[in-house]
């Protein structure tokens, strides 16, 4: 229901968008009998909010979905949904409880986990968690062409560079160069020229479009306490 649900709610009418077929789709009795379902149209309807500028409604239907959503493969997904949303708003206080509270119920610990970094560090809040989910990302069973390992050893090389832990970094970028030598950024970043410092883009990795992934085995990760969102 998700994909559709976005697909008319960002696509224009002569593509197939249209608001009354999202808010239909996303109040749709038998979609919100299940957990799941619930969550995913209470999403729908925050978007359609988000892109009609009602904000106050969009937050409180984030908020929705993130607190209806008892299904174990999506569960962490609204949560991270929801900093992201603050942060596209510049609220960065609410980004970091709300990215922590889907960090501490995620049991995938795939792609998740580098929305989640990118999330953080878009609004320059808590880069050791960032650095430490990017980590965890890279040794995970869940790893997924969701969020290529190259492009996620570039993104954890770039935050440890800002953190002027260089050799860390050099290490990065060269584990993303030999994944894929062809990325000029990865390229770029692992070889500079003669007598160029690293200067890592800011801000070069934006979340992906953060959608539920396939139940997978998780690793061992670190709890959160869930905290009240303000």
């Amino acid at each position: 229901m998700s994909d559709l649900g976005e697909l008319y709610v960002a696509a224009p009418p002569v593509v197939g968008g249209r608001s009354s077929k999202a808010r239909s789709l996303a109040t749709k009795p038998q979609a919100l009998n299940q957990p799941a379902g619930a969550s995913q149209g209470h999403r729908i309807l925050a978007l359609l909010a988000e892109k009609n500028n009602d904000l106050t409604i969009a937050e409180a239907e984030f908020r929705r979905a993130a607190q209806s959503n008892s299904a174990s493969a999506w569960i962490a997904a609204p949560w991270i949904d929801l900093g992201a949303f603050y942060a596209r708003h510049q609220q960065p206080d609410p980004v970091a409880i709300a990215v922590r509270n889907g960090l501490n119920l995620d049991k995938l610990r795939g792609a998740t986990l580098v929305d989640a970094a990118s999330i953080l560090t878009a609004v320059a809040r808590d880069p050791d968690l960032a650095r430490r989910v990017l980590r965890e990302y890279l040794v995970s069973p869940a790893r997924s062409d969701a969020a290529p390992a190259f492009k996620v050893h570039l993104q954890l090389g770039d935050l440890l560079a800002r953190s002027a832990d260089l050799s860390s970094a050099r290490k990065e970028y060269a584990a993303a160069l030999a994944l894929a030598p062809n990325f000029p950024p990865a390229r770029k970043l692992a070889l500079p020229a003669a007598g160029q410092p690293m200067n890592p883009p800011r801000n070069s990795f934006l979340p992906r479009d953060l959608l539920p992934v396939s139940p997978l085995n998780h690793t061992r990760h670190v709890e959160f306490p869930i905290e009240a969102v303000p």
